[in-house]
């Protein structure tokens, strides 16, 4: 696992995480927070701006939250179970 600095908006979380959409993935489930029509700034060096950070459209998150969710006819799922 990997070290990440995820930002969006005014959050900025660290996490370790497989990739960088695990990571997105779960600083969306760990803050609460869903977006729509953002790019979310990736990064393995800190929070300040570098040439390889990695951005993720929010459309690319949500399509592997999507993949990656529980069947919820069990209504007792934990959203936790995304990351």
């Amino acid at each position: 696992m990997s070290k990440y600095y995820v930002s969006c908006m005014d959050v900025k979380e660290v996490v370790n995480a497989e990739d960088p959409i695990d990571a997105c993935i779960a600083v969306s489930v760990k803050s609460s927070m869903i977006s729509v029509g953002l790019t979310w700034l990736v990064s393995e060096k800190g929070f300040d701006i570098h040439f390889d950070d990695i951005r993720i459209p929010d459309s690319e998150i949500l399509k592997e939250m999507e993949r990656r969710k529980p069947n919820f006819d069990d209504k007792d799922e934990d959203i936790s179970d995304f990351s």
